[in-house]
């Protein structure tokens, strides 16, 4: 599976909305019906930074970053697409909006996301009370706040054949992005995460994200 990170337009907004909803339904499982609304999208991302991510010209996830904070709001994944990696593609692509230790909020009753955002550099570095329960402030520390793939990892990333393609340059039109994606010759990523090519597209080789 082919996926694109790129920044949001405005065409975009639409089908957020809808996988904000249906997101927030399946991981939130405790909440009342009806008590997620598609208006939340945009007061939830309102003077933010948005990332989408892209498969065959879909919106299948975004995250949103408060940037002066180096806050990382709103990363989400419809669940139909879950567990392929798209959360890590988004996370990586938030890198360049950090400008210090980036920190998050993460319901405690979300177990999944708090296994996630740990899988990929981030600590628990505080416990709190909000309005929909308990949260915990996550942080990732580290001199160029970029994540560093565990060792026992390395196994598993140099047995994956699948690249997923990051191409997070907001001026290449889509069609451009899309021949881009399938005349590149990237090669895969079988030492690290994240590599770091001269062109404008990344090649990216995780594809166990829990997000």
């Amino acid at each position: 599976m082919q996926v694109i990170v790129r920044e949001f337009v405005e065409t975009d907004r639409e089908a957020l909305r809808q996988l904000f909803v249906v997101s927030r339904d399946a991981a939130f499982s405790w909440a009342t019906v009806g008590t997620h609304k598609l208006e939340d999208f945009d007061v939830s991302t309102a003077g933010e930074r948005i990332l989408v991510a892209e498969h065959s010209c879909h919106p299948i996830g975004f995250a949103s970053v408060w940037q002066d904070d180096s806050f990382l709001h709103n990363l989400f994944v419809h669940p139909r697409h879950q567990g392929l990696g798209v959360g890590t593609l988004l996370l990586a692509g938030c890198d360049k909006y950090f400008s210090s230790a980036p920190t998050l909020k993460c319901l405690k009753a979300n177990e999944r996301a708090k296994q996630f955002y740990q899988s990929q550099g981030w600590s628990v570095r505080s416990e709190a009370d909000g309005p929909e329960g308990s949260y915990l402030l996550m942080e990732r520390a580290g001199p160029d706040n970029s994540y560093k793939p565990p060792a026992s990892r390395v196994g598993l990333i140099q047995a994956l054949s699948d690249c997923f393609l990051l191409c997070s340059s907001a001026s290449l039109g889509r069609k451009q992005r899309q021949n881009s994606i399938h005349s590149s010759q990237s090669p895969k990523c079988p030492q690290c995460l994240l590599a770091e090519p001269s062109s404008d597209l990344r090649c990216v080789s995780d594809v166990r994200a829990h997000v």
